[in-house]
């Protein structure tokens, strides 16, 4: 009788390295491919624990799924790893702002955050204007939020579009309507030009 065939065993080799894993998880997840840019920055992990870029990218994708109890075990991860990176400090400041809890901690984590990046002040000044609101700081809300819009540059657009959402919630909790009817009117235009040249705020009507 004839011996029966043994089917080869073929491993396949990950040829890609943990930075080009986490390039691809940027790639799907800018698709909106949330489950595919998951896979991706799981694997990058696999090939290098510390990798905090990829790691805080996983955080926020499981933000973005809403997965905030994951997502916040990601981000204390990376600030074990590196205190002195600002994303997950701010990011996790936003799961609290969500969650509406821990608000005097998410205003460490924010300011912490402004401290080690001040070029980029405008994102956490976003983040502490929110947090100055939910705590019912209306004042103090307004002009973090207000200096953020003014320092965010004209190039990030859903950043602005964000941020004058925000403003105008803001000026609806604070009675002043007038106002809020023109942060709507700027959230309008930036929407209509979001995929144009960058975006020229006209003044207020």
């Amino acid at each position: 009788s004839s011996c029966s065939r043994i089917p080869k065993i073929i491993i396949l080799h990950d040829s890609l390295s943990a930075e080009e894993h986490n390039d691809l998880g940027i790639v799907y997840e800018q698709e909106g491919k949330l489950d595919l840019a998951l896979r991706e920055y799981k694997k990058a992990l696999a090939k290098e624990e510390n990798f905090v870029k990829a790691r805080v990218n996983l955080g926020n994708v499981l933000f973005k799924k809403r997965e905030y109890n994951r997502a916040r075990e990601e981000y204390l991860r990376s600030i074990s790893s590196d205190p002195s990176n600002p994303d997950p400090l701010n990011n996790l400041a936003w799961i609290y702002i969500i969650e509406k809890e821990n608000l005097e901690e998410a205003k460490l984590l924010a300011e912490k955050a402004l401290e080690l990046d001040q070029a980029n002040g405008y994102i956490y000044r976003d983040t502490l204007g929110m947090i100055a609101f939910l705590a019912g700081r209306l004042q103090e809300a307004l002009y973090l939020i207000e200096k953020s819009i003014e320092e965010t540059p004209p190039s990030e657009v859903l950043r602005l579009e964000e941020e004058y959402e925000h403003l105008e919630a803001i000026y609806r909790t604070a009675g002043l309507y007038d106002k809020a009817e023109k942060a709507v009117y700027h959230l309008n235009a930036l929407r209509k030009d979001r995929y144009g040249k960058p975006v020229t705020l006209p003044p207020h009507p």
